[in-house]
């Protein structure tokens, strides 16, 4: 004989059976049992999607973490108008269409085939994302992690480089400088360049305005596990704050293994710069701790400098 446990469950399957088929004592109409089921299996797609899927904002991965230094939240996300994105269009569109990272390109064409494996890449000061949009049509395998302070500028480089498209491409919306810190300012370029902006107030024009902005060193965000221990190559371009950036990186080109990082690095105008001082001690600590020495003396435009390791 049969348990009562035992004996439902077939009347169970009998009574789910009528009301998929519209067949048997069923009050409930059959159009409404379906409408039921199909809602219920997108949104159980879709709590799947999200959980599985990365934010686009960090990578889902972390990496080890050898701190406990607490990076902060980015700044609440903005909407972009249609009128921003006609106004960031047009010189997306220029990159696209220029060679303006060419340098860059051919570079990590060639130590990708040198290595044999896919680049990890760090790009601070992405602005709308040209650069890693064109690392990604000449190296897809490469790994990009690109961080843009400005808020609006970060949202047009999300908006072009969604993570379906490019899963390798990993957008923070931080200042990368010495230090972490909430509630700081960029200066933000409000006329046609888009590219000029600065943290460093003696550098401000009147044309630019203050964004708040959220600051991280790369130490801290490699330590804390949300940048990967082997990095590859570096570029930096942050409108005279470089020096900035290299003093918030101490610890990674100590402690990293061989061969330490690449460098492309922005350096401008020399001597005349207000904190040029500064700038020689940042990079005079790149050629203490294995990178070959350059003769700092002899810039006098702006331009992007390569720094190799020994």
């Amino acid at each position: 004989m049969l348990s009562s446990a035992a004996a439902a469950r077939p009347r169970l399957f009998q009574c789910v059976d009528q009301l998929l088929t519209g067949t048997g004592p069923v009050l409930v109409p059959r159009v409404a049992v379906w409408a039921v089921v199909v809602v219920s299996v997108i949104l159980l797609v879709l709590l799947v999607s999200f959980a599985i899927a990365p934010w686009h904002g960090s990578p889902l991965v972390r990496h080890e973490a050898t701190t406990t230094v607490v990076v902060p939240d980015a700044p609440p996300p903005v909407a972009l108008s249609a009128a921003d994105i006609r106004r960031l269009d047009e010189p997306w569109e220029w990159f696209q269409s220029s060679n303006e990272h060419r340098d860059l390109l051919d570079r990590i064409v060639r130590m990708r085939v040198e290595l044999g494996r896919p680049l990890l890449i760090l790009d601070i000061g992405l602005n709308i994302g040209s650069a890693p949009w064109a690392i990604a049509r000449v190296c897809p395998d490469c790994e990009v992690y690109g961080f843009e302070p400005i808020p609006k500028y970060f949202a047009y480089a999300a908006y072009r480089l969604p993570p379906r498209d490019y899963p390798n491409i990993h957008l923070f919306n931080y200042a990368v400088c010495d230090h972490v810190a909430t509630g700081e300012h960029i200066w933000m370029e409000t006329a046609a360049n888009v590219g000029w902006n600065t943290l460093i107030a003696a550098e401000r024009t009147a044309t630019q305005v203050q964004v708040p902005i959220v600051c991280v060193t790369v130490d801290i965000m490699r330590e804390s596990g949300l940048l990967p221990r082997t990095i590859d190559l570096i570029k930096i371009d942050t409108e005279g704050a470089e020096h900035l950036v290299l003093r918030g990186m101490k610890r990674t080109i100590q402690t990293h293994s061989t061969p330490k990082p690449l460098l492309y690095i922005e350096v401008g105008w020399g001597r005349t710069r207000a904190d040029w001082a500064q700038e020689l001690d940042a990079f005079q600590m790149l050629f203490d701790n294995g990178y070959r020495a350059y003769d700092m003396d002899q810039i006098t435009g702006t331009s992007m400098h390569w720094i190799t390791p020994q």
